[in-house]
């Protein structure tokens, strides 16, 4: 007679599930408390960190903070890398796979002094104060949690930066930085941005430009008729904003700003606007791109043919007035003596040809192929721990944030909230302070899974920046 195994195995499955399930409560019984004993300490290092100024590309005063503050908390290893990241890296070795946790420390605000904040019915009202600082504050909260309870991260190292240069003309420094160095052996990359009532299902593209235009210039009267930057420029806008966006997704263009001129009794020699370019689809921004050059190009050709851009004088015009017709030799005389005048000032001639200059000040890359099962199940995790953390799914959004870079090199990435608030990029921004600890819970949700003993992400295969990144096909 056999023996029958079948019991036995399952009963040594049932004790590993077992064991499984009873190392889950416990570590969720170990955040629980950490949120509830740390949520004071939470709020507190907001606004702290919320009055520090840091303007993309001045960090370092908040940059200093953050590092000092981490080894304060026993993080060992606290680097400032080459970009200015404060990066603490836990259990991290050479050939190991990593996660990523990322908040950035810049605001789109300039001010170099102390940020004013104030609060009122609940809400923490600062510049910059959701935008990022709060999600920031978080995650320096969960590394915190990490020092404290040095985790069994099993197989994964973790990586937990404060970047720099996501805001503006930052150009996603920061995560450009990280991922230089880490690609090659990145699993996940998470990034903490926006409100917890959204997250990022897809990297939204852009180019932006400075367009520069130089002309003939002179004085507003004895140079009348001579070639206007600020015409040049208005006209070239004017086209600009009848180029039709192509179909494939969804894409924007924009003038953000418009300087120009010298004074008003001067013809403007010079003008400037700031242009970009948004698209969630790779092809569209190049073909916006296109469009773009296009037009400039057949802008610049047509003041080539007409200099100044404006009707020619009536000759009939002083008569018209009311003025005396003056003797035509002396009229003609003093016509000519004039424009000579302002050709040997401006040392051009009335025809002098209109220049367009295009500097390109900043670039973020659309997405490529990324694994969709692999993202998928990013998604369903931060959607399952949003909605296991405050009773409601976060929606799905086009965006531009870190994740651009990992996503554009094929790494599986996700953007998150871990607040709630209103008014981003304005000096009325605010957050509900109630929510700090709930976002510092899907912090932890978010980090568990990584932990030993816990229900992991399926794992993929390592980004190969000699195939261009289209390695990254589930094991099943």
């Amino acid at each position: 007679m056999g023996i029958d195994m079948s019991n036995a195995i399952s009963g040594k499955q049932d004790t590993k599930e077992g064991t499984g399930i009873m190392h889950r409560k416990q570590t969720e019984l170990s955040e629980e408390k950490y949120v509830n004993s740390h949520s004071e300490e939470l709020y507190e290092l907001l606004i702290r960190l919320a009055k520090i100024p840091a303007p993309t590309g001045r960090e370092e005063r908040r940059a200093a903070f953050c590092r000092d503050w981490l080894t304060g908390q026993g993080a060992g290893g606290v680097f400032t890398d080459r970009a200015g990241n404060v990066v603490y890296p836990y259990h991290v070795r050479e050939g190991k796979p990593l996660v990523i946790f990322m908040a950035h420390m810049d605001v789109v605000f300039p001010d170099l002094t102390e940020l004013p904040l104030y609060e009122r019915d609940g809400r923490v009202f600062c510049p910059g104060v959701g935008d990022d600082t709060a999600n920031l504050a978080v995650l320096l909260m969960t590394a915190k949690f990490v020092a404290e309870n040095r985790p069994d991260t099993g197989e994964y190292g973790f990586l937990l930066v404060c970047g720099v240069g996501e805001e503006g003309l930052g150009n996603l420094k920061g995560a450009r930085e990280i991922c230089a160095e880490y690609a090659e052996q990145t699993e996940a990359f998470y990034a903490f941005d926006l409100t917890m009532d959204s997250y990022t299902a897809r990297a939204v593209g852009s180019l932006r430009y400075r367009i520069s235009v130089q002309a003939q210039g002179g004085h507003s009267f004895h140079c009348f008729g001579n070639t206007n930057a600020n015409v040049v420029l208005s006209r070239l806008i004017l086209n600009l904003y009848q180029i039709s966006v192509p179909g494939r997704g969804k894409t924007t263009y924009n003038v953000g700003i418009i300087s120009g001129g010298t004074s008003v009794n001067t013809i403007a020699e010079h003008a400037e606007a700031l242009y970009e370019i948004r698209s969630d689809e790779a092809a569209d921004l190049e073909e916006m791109k296109q469009r773009f050059f296009e037009t400039v190009q057949a802008c610049e050709e047509a003041f080539r043919n007409d200099a100044a851009g404006i009707p020619e004088r009536e000759e009939s015009g002083r008569e018209t007035a009311g003025i005396p017709e003056r003797e035509e030799s002396g009229r003609g005389t003093a016509r000519i003596s004039e424009q000579e005048e302002c050709g040997r000032k401006t040392g051009r001639s009335r025809k002098a040809p209109v220049q367009i200059n295009i500097e390109l000040i900043g670039s973020r890359p659309c997405e490529t192929e990324v694994d969709r099962k692999k993202r998928k199940q990013l998604f369903d995790q931060v959607e399952q721990a949003v909605k296991r953390v405050t009773g409601k799914v976060p929606e799905p959004v086009l965006c531009s944030t870190d994740c651009n870079i990992p996503l554009s090199l094929g790494i599986p990435s996700v953007c998150v909230g871990t607040c709630r608030g209103a008014g981003a990029h304005t000096r009325e921004e605010y957050i509900e302070r109630d929510s700090l600890a709930d976002g510092l819970r899907i912090a932890l949700e978010l980090l568990r899974p990584y932990t030993a003993n816990q229900e992991a992400l399926p794992k993929c295969k390592m980004y190969d920046r000699s195939n261009n990144g289209k390695e990254g096909i589930c094991h099943e």
